[in-house]
């Protein structure tokens, strides 16, 4: 039997970040999921929700646990609309959601989330790493 693990998934309730998300649970993990809202979350109790919005400030994830054995960063957003009325700022929207490139020196949002908050970085096989205090 695995031992389990907290699972920290940014972007999580839709998409393939719910489709890891179930994985994650049905592997019986503690699965933590911030997002802007709780929506699609209410069929997995287990699942504890942080709220969370990538393109503003989220200095306050009061509810991490300390120890953090993962991250997921999945956070998404797409245009749907024709290729020809798609804009330079459609482009740089996605982008800034994506990868979070217009405020942070770091070149992407997962990056900038493990420094912030998991100080010795994404463990490797078999360790964990302590997540900031205060957040």
């Amino acid at each position: 039997m695995m031992d389990k693990k907290n699972i920290f998934v940014v972007g999580g309730r839709s998409g393939i970040g719910l489709e890891i998300v179930k994985k994650l649970e049905n592997q019986q993990n503690e699965v933590f999921v911030g997002s802007r809202t709780r929506e699609s979350l209410q069929d997995h109790p287990q699942v504890q929700h942080l709220k969370l919005d990538v393109t503003q400030d989220f200095s306050d994830l009061a509810g991490l646990p300390e120890i953090v054995h993962g991250l997921v960063y999945c956070p998404g957003s797409i245009v749907l609309k024709p290729f020809q009325r798609l804009t330079s700022a459609d482009f740089r929207n996605d982008l800034e959601i994506n990868l979070q490139i217009h405020r942070w020196p770091l070149p992407c949002c997962p990056v900038r989330t493990a420094k912030k908050h998991l100080p010795n970085g994404i463990p490797s096989s078999g360790s964990a790493c302590r997540r900031k205090s205060p957040l």
